[in-house]
């Protein structure tokens, strides 16, 4: 029996409703739900029924709005930090760069270097279909408010999720000498390639 997914209305009013802000990062779950005409209690309730919440929805508007910007010269990086909720330009560059490990002037020259509409299109597809936090985060968030997380059950986790991984292999980078880093890069590849049975 297949499982119906939720209708995503209120997602889709609350989607409107930060897009017609010129500081989408500034409208709080308190105005949206007033503009809406929906109590607090309500609004929350309809979003868990939609299986997601203001803060993801906000989230992920705030990501695509970042990433549609950036492939393109048209915005300035000063402005899309003011739009995107940051105080200044250095504060929204160490947060992308944590993110997304490079700053947001390398990652617009990487986007426009080759081809600039496929590069865009593929980037903006990414960054549409990107969860504000991926299922191995939600996991291990999980596990630790329920006492269960141990570093096998972490490694269970993230080991399904490529992106993750790869994320703690970036990190790994930063403290290893290069030929650890190798071995391990090498060794992952491997654990990709030939899974145990």
């Amino acid at each position: 029996m297949k499982h119906s997914q939720p209708s995503l209305v209120l997602t889709a009013a609350v989607n409107r409703l930060l897009s017609e802000r010129d500081l989408p990062a500034s409208l709080t779950i308190e105005q949206c739900a007033c503009a809406l005409s929906i109590s607090m209690t309500s609004f929350r309730r309809k979003l868990a029924q939609e299986e997601t919440s203001y803060k993801l929805i906000q989230s992920k508007f705030l990501n695509e709005l970042c990433v549609k910007a950036l492939l393109t010269k048209q915005t300035k990086i000063e402005d899309l930090a003011i739009r995107l909720g940051y105080s200044e330009r250095a504060t929204f560059e160490r947060a992308f760069r944590q993110k997304f490990g490079v700053t947001p002037s390398q990652f617009r020259y990487l986007s426009l270097a080759n081809s600039v509409h496929s590069n865009a299109v593929k980037l903006t597809e990414i960054a549409e279909n990107m969860p504000p936090m991926p299922r191995s985060c939600q996991q291990l968030l999980l596990e630790k408010h329920r006492d269960h997380l141990n570093l096998q059950r972490v490694i269970e986790i993230v080991s399904n999720d490529v992106i993750f991984s790869g994320r703690i292999l970036g990190q790994a980078s930063l403290k290893c000498s290069p030929v650890c880093m190798a071995f391990t890069v090498l060794h992952c590849h491997l654990r990709l390639l030939c899974p145990p049975h």
